[in-house]
């Protein structure tokens, strides 16, 4: 549509084809990822520090940033300021797919009702070696206070036609 988005701590920055910034979208703290739908709305992911349990782990906004609807429960691991909460976004069709980073899964929302109406498992052999791996670097097993090491297990999602490619 001649505008590129781009995600980063301080929201979503709208720039022109031509690079110039047209508007800052800035609902929260910072935005994980990102999708734009066919109506012109943004489903984000949001980053939330000490997220609450009401926290969304998604939300649908105008172009001005206003929230819609909130989509998604958090996990809010005690200690790990949200890690397990970041996850990639794709629309396809009628259908919101959220693939975690920090977490082999993936859960897949309806856009009409917001209810979210499946989520599977992903497993992977190299999924199995992620945290001797960590082990092996000697990651401590006592990190300093602030720090946690968890495995990172996706790196993407994307919907093309009928089909979902997760990025491993």
């Amino acid at each position: 549509d001649g505008e590129i988005l781009i995600s980063d701590n301080d929201g979503i920055k709208v720039f022109s084809s031509e690079g110039y910034l047209q508007r800052l979208i800035r609902p929260y703290f910072g935005i994980f990822s990102f999708t734009k739908t066919t109506k012109e709305t943004i489903f984000a992911n949001t980053l939330i520090r000490n997220a609450e349990a009401d926290d969304p782990l998604i939300v649908e906004l105008d172009q001005r940033g206003k929230e819609i609807r909130r989509f998604g429960l958090r996990q809010n691991v005690a200690g790990h300021n949200g890690l397990e909460d970041q996850a990639f976004l794709t629309v396809s069709g009628s259908l919101l797919f959220a693939a975690f980073k920090y977490r082999p899964r993936v859960e897949i929302y309806d856009i009409e009702s917001g209810k979210m109406i499946g989520s599977y498992h992903i497993d992977h052999p190299v999924f199995r070696s992620l945290a001797k791996e960590l082990e092996r670097l000697r990651v401590p097993e006592k990190p300093a206070e602030g720090r946690v090491f968890v495995p990172r297990y996706l790196a993407g999602i994307r919907a093309s036609g009928d089909r979902v490619f997760i990025c491993l």
